[in-house]
């Protein structure tokens, strides 16, 4: 924090370091004092997505949904190809009850980010959640079913297309990506829990 305060002092117009200075308040868990920082550097240069982005990050900690949308809106319109705005537009949506607005989001953002990683299950994952809370669980097992021909060895993946499996009483298919996911991943205790109650519910003919 020492330094980017004395960034400001050396450039009192060095937008960038206020943006800074607020990063440092949203990760102590200062969502408010954030974002003075934030809107001192969007004074200074308006054209700032990141700390649009930041601001947003902000908001949406205090609950201000509808503002923190705003600040995401800005920011993609300044920086269209912004994978992180989309994907928190989505957690906003998903947040208001808003499943298919958030998958339109989800998708923009995993478009983006497979451009540089291929390999990002966690953007995989969020598209395939707000499809399953939109009610497309179809939708859900093929967005897991690409992403395991592409991180076939990825434990959360396994998991979350057996969650999926176990929601549509595909217990078999559940039960096959949760063994795998511990296959991967032995510490993984939500895989273990689910599987467990599978074969509960087998056991007992349900």
């Amino acid at each position: 924090m020492a330094h980017f305060e004395a960034a400001t002092k050396l450039a009192p117009n060095f937008a960038e370091a206020y943006s800074n200075m607020g990063q440092v308040m949203l990760d102590q868990n200062k969502p408010a004092a954030a974002l003075d920082y934030f809107e001192q550097a969007l004074k200074l240069n308006p054209k700032l997505a990141v700390a649009e982005v930041n601001s947003a990050a902000a908001h949406f900690s205090l609950q201000h949904l509808d503002v923190a949308l705003t600040h995401l809106r800005n920011a993609v319109a300044i920086q269209p190809d912004y994978p992180a705005a989309h994907a928190m537009m989505g957690d906003i949506y998903l947040a208001q009850h808003q499943p298919e607005d958030a998958v339109k989001s989800y998708r923009l953002a995993l478009t983006q980010i497979l451009r540089v990683n291929p390999r990002f299950p966690t953007a995989y994952r969020a598209l395939a959640n707000a499809q399953l809370e939109a009610g497309r669980p179809a939708d859900a097992i093929d967005t897991y079913d690409t992403a395991l021909r592409a991180i076939p060895n990825d434990a959360s993946l396994h998991r979350g297309l057996g969650l999926v499996f176990e929601k549509t009483n595909q217990h078999a298919e559940a039960a096959q990506h949760y063994v795998r996911a511990l296959e991967l991943n032995p510490n993984d205790t939500e895989a273990r829990q689910h599987l467990e109650n599978i074969r509960r519910q087998i056991k007992s003919g349900k």
